[in-house]
């Protein structure tokens, strides 16, 4: 996966996404502040399988 390998360098320590707010809803019906983050989730816990969802979920 080109994704994985280009974040195969993060090593959990340090957020390497930008601070820019884009609130994007998961599959898991969990609102991410930004797709960014939302990538970084999936890489870091695989066994919780997340994507966009077709809707926003209001906060």
């Amino acid at each position: 996966n080109i994704l994985k390998s280009r974040l195969s360098w993060f090593n959990g320590t340090v957020n390497p996404c930008p601070g820019i707010y884009q609130p994007i809803c998961g599959n898991n019906l969990v609102t991410y502040e930004n797709p960014c983050i939302l990538c970084v989730e999936s890489i870091l816990e695989p066994s919780t399988q997340r994507s966009f969802c077709n809707f926003h979920k209001e906060q």
